[in-house]
């Protein structure tokens, strides 16, 4: 399973899924789907973009945790 942790960056930097979306160039309803964990894929154009506008490292937003069996 794949963990998304944009929202912590956001919340520590003050900032909102909108302001995010804005900035990315990405439609709301995406972001917010990406940014809630409600996505079963996304482009890679999507999270470089996060990346590039949060100054951050791929491993910063996403993580992956193994499920319990």
């Amino acid at each position: 399973m794949v963990k998304v942790k944009v929202m912590a960056i956001l919340e520590s930097k003050e900032r909102n899924i909108s302001w995010l979306s804005k900035k990315c160039d990405i439609g709301y309803n995406t972001m917010y789907n990406f940014c809630m964990g409600k996505t079963n894929a996304v482009g890679y154009n999507l999270v470089e973009s996060i990346c590039d506008v949060l100054e951050c490292r791929i491993e910063d937003i996403l993580e992956i945790v193994k499920e319990k069996e």
